[in-house]
Protein backbone atom coordinates (compact mmCIF):
# COMPACT_ATOMS: atom_id res chain seq x y z
CA UNK A 1 0.00 0.00 0.00
CA UNK A 2 1.29 3.28 -0.53
CA UNK A 3 1.53 6.22 2.07
CA UNK A 4 -1.03 8.64 0.35
CA UNK A 5 -3.64 6.13 0.60
CA UNK A 6 -2.86 5.78 4.73
CA UNK A 7 -2.55 10.31 5.08
CA UNK A 8 -5.76 10.79 5.54
CA UNK A 9 -6.09 8.38 8.69
CA UNK A 10 -2.21 10.08 9.77
CA UNK A 11 -4.05 13.39 9.36
CA UNK A 12 -7.39 12.13 11.78
CA UNK A 13 -5.22 10.32 14.06
CA UNK A 14 -3.28 13.53 14.51
CA UNK A 15 -6.30 15.82 15.01
CA UNK A 16 -7.33 13.51 17.94
CA UNK A 17 -4.74 13.60 19.70
CA UNK A 18 -4.84 17.57 19.62
CA UNK A 19 -8.33 17.43 20.70
CA UNK A 20 -7.31 15.02 23.33
CA UNK A 21 -4.63 17.26 24.57
CA UNK A 22 -6.62 20.42 24.52
CA UNK A 23 -9.12 18.40 26.63
CA UNK A 24 -6.78 17.33 28.83
CA UNK A 25 -5.05 20.79 29.47
CA UNK A 26 -8.26 22.38 30.22
CA UNK A 27 -9.37 19.53 32.49
CA UNK A 28 -5.74 20.13 34.45
CA UNK A 29 -6.46 24.10 34.29
CA UNK A 30 -10.50 23.75 36.00
CA UNK A 31 -8.68 21.39 38.76
CA UNK A 32 -5.85 24.17 39.66
CA UNK A 33 -8.54 26.78 39.76
CA UNK A 34 -10.19 24.33 41.93
CA UNK A 35 -7.68 24.06 43.93
CA UNK A 36 -6.68 27.77 44.29
CA UNK A 37 -10.21 28.90 45.24
CA UNK A 38 -10.60 25.84 48.33
CA UNK A 39 -6.49 27.36 49.11
CA UNK A 40 -8.01 31.00 49.51
CA UNK A 41 -11.01 29.79 51.34
CA UNK A 42 -8.61 27.98 53.85
CA UNK A 43 -6.42 31.07 54.17
CA UNK A 44 -9.00 33.44 54.94
CA UNK A 45 -10.62 30.91 57.69
CA UNK A 46 -7.33 30.16 58.51
CA UNK A 47 -6.90 34.02 59.12
CA UNK A 48 -10.30 34.95 60.89
CA UNK A 49 -9.60 32.17 63.01
CA UNK A 50 -6.70 33.23 64.11
CA UNK A 51 -7.23 36.54 64.98
CA UNK A 52 -10.40 35.09 67.17
CA UNK A 53 -7.99 32.74 68.72
CA UNK A 54 -5.76 35.45 69.49
CA UNK A 55 -8.80 37.31 70.69
CA UNK A 56 -10.17 34.48 73.36
CA UNK A 57 -7.27 33.33 74.43
CA UNK A 58 -6.31 36.37 75.84
CA UNK A 59 -8.63 37.73 79.04
CA UNK A 60 -7.87 41.39 78.02
CA UNK A 61 -8.55 41.14 74.78
CA UNK A 62 -11.52 38.88 75.24
CA UNK A 63 -12.88 41.66 78.11
CA UNK A 64 -12.22 44.84 75.76
CA UNK A 65 -14.28 42.84 72.98
CA UNK A 66 -16.86 42.05 75.04
CA UNK A 67 -17.39 45.53 76.46
CA UNK A 68 -17.59 47.26 72.97
CA UNK A 69 -19.89 44.04 71.64
CA UNK A 70 -22.00 45.38 75.21
CA UNK A 71 -22.32 48.96 75.26
CA UNK A 72 -21.88 49.15 71.01
CA UNK A 73 -21.35 53.36 71.26
CA UNK A 74 -18.29 54.23 69.60
CA UNK A 75 -14.88 53.45 70.11
CA UNK A 76 -14.10 56.95 71.98
CA UNK A 77 -16.89 56.66 74.20
CA UNK A 78 -16.92 53.24 75.43
CA UNK A 79 -13.49 52.43 75.63
CA UNK A 80 -10.65 53.76 78.04
CA UNK A 81 -7.75 55.49 76.53
CA UNK A 82 -5.05 52.24 76.78
CA UNK A 83 -8.07 50.30 75.43
CA UNK A 84 -8.79 52.01 72.46
CA UNK A 85 -5.64 51.73 70.73
CA UNK A 86 -5.98 48.44 71.16
CA UNK A 87 -9.46 47.71 69.81
CA UNK A 88 -8.49 49.85 66.86
CA UNK A 89 -5.64 47.15 65.56
CA UNK A 90 -8.23 44.85 66.17
CA UNK A 91 -11.00 46.47 64.26
CA UNK A 92 -8.14 47.36 61.70
CA UNK A 93 -7.18 43.46 61.41
CA UNK A 94 -10.75 42.38 61.04
CA UNK A 95 -11.11 44.84 58.04
CA UNK A 96 -8.32 43.38 56.46
CA UNK A 97 -9.34 40.01 56.04
CA UNK A 98 -12.05 41.24 54.26
CA UNK A 99 -10.30 43.03 51.96
CA UNK A 100 -7.91 39.86 51.28
CA UNK A 101 -11.31 38.30 50.36
CA UNK A 102 -12.12 40.84 48.07
CA UNK A 103 -9.17 40.74 46.64
CA UNK A 104 -9.36 36.90 45.80
CA UNK A 105 -13.39 38.00 44.76
CA UNK A 106 -11.90 40.36 42.38
CA UNK A 107 -8.94 38.33 40.60
CA UNK A 108 -11.98 35.08 39.90
CA UNK A 109 -10.50 33.19 43.05
CA UNK A 110 -13.54 33.17 44.86
CA UNK A 111 -16.54 32.81 43.28
CA UNK A 112 -19.62 34.64 43.88
CA UNK A 113 -21.11 32.32 46.19
CA UNK A 114 -18.34 31.87 48.19
CA UNK A 115 -17.34 35.36 48.65
CA UNK A 116 -21.08 36.77 49.68
CA UNK A 117 -20.80 35.23 53.01
CA UNK A 118 -17.34 37.52 53.71
CA UNK A 119 -19.08 40.25 51.84
CA UNK A 120 -22.25 40.05 54.04
CA UNK A 121 -19.77 40.00 57.25
CA UNK A 122 -17.69 43.29 55.76
CA UNK A 123 -21.08 45.34 55.38
CA UNK A 124 -22.63 44.04 59.14
CA UNK A 125 -19.12 44.82 60.56
CA UNK A 126 -18.67 48.21 59.04
CA UNK A 127 -22.07 48.98 60.06
CA UNK A 128 -21.65 48.65 63.78
CA UNK A 129 -20.48 51.72 65.41
CA UNK A 130 -16.89 50.98 65.83
CA UNK A 131 -16.79 49.62 62.60
CA UNK A 132 -18.34 52.79 60.85
CA UNK A 133 -15.84 55.15 63.55
CA UNK A 134 -12.48 53.02 62.05
CA UNK A 135 -14.04 53.02 58.76
CA UNK A 136 -14.36 56.69 59.00
CA UNK A 137 -10.70 57.29 60.24
CA UNK A 138 -9.07 54.95 58.80
CA UNK A 139 -11.07 53.62 55.18
CA UNK A 140 -7.76 55.29 53.15
CA UNK A 141 -5.07 52.99 53.84
CA UNK A 142 -7.02 49.88 52.02
CA UNK A 143 -7.59 49.43 48.09
CA UNK A 144 -9.23 51.99 46.19
CA UNK A 145 -11.86 49.69 44.91
CA UNK A 146 -12.95 48.04 48.22
CA UNK A 147 -13.06 51.45 49.21
CA UNK A 148 -15.50 52.34 46.13
CA UNK A 149 -17.49 48.65 47.08
CA UNK A 150 -18.04 49.12 50.75
CA UNK A 151 -19.05 53.17 50.12
CA UNK A 152 -21.01 52.33 47.29
CA UNK A 153 -22.52 49.09 48.64
CA UNK A 154 -22.85 48.87 52.72
CA UNK A 155 -25.53 51.13 53.27
CA UNK A 156 -24.33 53.84 55.66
Amino acid sequence: MKLPNYQWLVQVFGGMTVVASLLLVAWEVRQNTLAVSAQAIMDLNSNATDVSMRIAESEQLSALLAKWFAERESLSESLSESERPQMLFILFTMIQGYESAFFYYQKGVLNELDYQHWWNQTCRFILTPGGKEIWGGQKNQFNAAFRARVDAQCEH
